[in-house]
């Protein structure tokens, strides 16, 4: 979104920012907020989180630290690459649950090791539970209809959105022949 975009949008809204990083730096939706919308913002390092949670949670902004997966991978321990404080070198370790190991820039140990060398980078390597879009709406209670989204899940948007969409899309009350 370029800064003059933000004429083009209503004067209200709901966004959702999944990969929120901290919420100001390469971010397309603090334009929307400071015009007025509300919205969820997700990250899912616990390090950017706190930045995230300084620079954006108010009234009509909810900030959340959650890693958010398919539905079929929901509720599931899983293991993410904290790489760096810019958020650039995140993402989740794919496990056996996961069906695409191609998805996800972290596919295999090897790559993390390279870029940990290569960097000087620590392996920073925490477990947390996944969860899907479709239980942060609900937990949210989030609008049925969201104005604007930015998925930025290192990688994993593929996998991600394979089966999202559709369930959010029974969520809303959409035909799925369309």
């Amino acid at each position: 979104m370029k800064p003059r975009d933000i004429e083009l949008y209503p004067a209200s809204g709901f966004f959702l920012d999944i990969g929120a990083n901290d919420g100001i730096k390469n971010n397309k939706t603090l334009r929307l907020q400071k015009k007025g919308w509300a919205g969820l913002c997700v990250e899912a390092s616990p390090r950017i989180y706190s930045r995230l949670l300084k620079n954006r949670s108010s009234d009509i902004v909810l900030c959340m630290n959650e890693c958010l997966v398919s539905e079929k991978n929901s509720k599931k321990i899983i293991k993410f690459f904290d790489g760096d404080q810019s958020g650039l070198a995140n993402g989740i370790i794919p496990n056996k649950n996961f069906s695409n190991h191609d998805d996800f820039r972290w596919k295999n140990k090897d790559k993390i090791d390279d870029f940990c060398t290569t960097t000087g980078q620590d392996k920073n390597i925490i477990e947390i539970e996944a969860k899907s879009l479709y239980e942060i709406l609900e937990w949210t209670e989030a609008p049925r209809i969201i104005n604007y989204a930015k998925f930025d899940i290192e990688g994993a948007e593929f996998s991600f959105f394979r089966i999202s969409i559709d369930v959010y899309r029974d969520r809303a009350g959409y035909k799925k022949n369309l």
